[in-house]
């Protein structure tokens, strides 16, 4: 395999760790969502006004925070299809995306 070769396998491998690491990250971030929502529910029940008001506010900031995360793992899924399909196409990937 050739230095251009190696390069472009070693960028692919790295987008895919960004990619999987943005994708934990989600997670969490849904997690932690899901967490807030139970609290700003239950404040809602109690009718702690001031509480779910601060409660919106780091449900939004979180959910900004996790749409911004997810649109990066968007754009760096759609560099990975790119580049397995340049890879595929000079014959250095087989099909299932391996080495060749």
């Amino acid at each position: 395999m050739s230095s251009s070769a190696e390069n472009q396998v070693e960028q692919l491998h790295e987008l895919l760790k960004k990619f999987e690491a943005a994708c934990r990250q989600i997670i969490l971030l849904n997690n932690q969502l899901i967490d807030m929502q139970t609290r700003y529910d239950r404040a809602a029940a109690a009718g702690h006004t001031p509480f779910r008001y601060i409660l919106r506010l780091r449900l939004m900031s979180v959910e900004g925070v996790r749409n911004c995360i997810y649109e990066y793992a968007r754009n760096k899924g759609e560099e990975i299809e790119e580049m397995q399909t340049i890879l595929i196409e000079a014959g250095i990937l087989d099909v299932e995306h391996e080495p060749a």
